[in-house]
């Protein structure tokens, strides 16, 4: 399509119908990029605190949530956007109130550390960690 083509083509729609177009447009480009901020800003808002007995952290609707580390049954990965991953942690209470902990943690060998040593070595959301990464400097 050439710009001869596009402006005869913008011609003929109406104002206001373009005006419509190109906002769209630009809720199309910025609506990612708006999302992908939002989440990031959970990690600010939502620490999760480790615990010798269990973890603090937040479930999937922002509610806050402990989970005792003998209670954790598995984990499951959930990517929400490319680099945003959480693990869900399932206590058996449903998947509805199912704890959540970011992967995007600013200090991640810390993060680890403080797991590793409350929940110890062979637990497994250490397992899941060292899966994403985490405690391998």
């Amino acid at each position: 399509m050439t710009f001869g083509s596009l402006a005869l083509l913008v011609s003929l729609i109406p104002k206001f119908q373009l005006i419509i177009f190109v906002g769209s447009l630009a809720l199309f480009a910025l609506g990612p990029i708006l999302s992908y901020l939002f989440l990031r800003q959970i990690e600010l808002l939502s620490p999760v605190i480790v615990e010798p007995d269990g973890i603090r952290t937040y479930d999937g609707f922002g509610f806050k949530a402990y989970v005792r580390w003998d209670q954790i049954k598995s984990t499951q990965n959930m990517v929400v956007w490319p680099g945003l991953k959480w693990i869900l942690l399932n206590d058996g209470r449903g998947l509805l109130r199912t704890a959540c902990i970011p992967l995007f943690v600013e200090d991640k060998d810390s993060f680890f550390r403080e797991v590793a040593e409350s929940a110890g070595e062979n637990h497994v959301v250490v397992k899941v960690l060292r899966e994403n990464g985490f405690g391998t400097s």
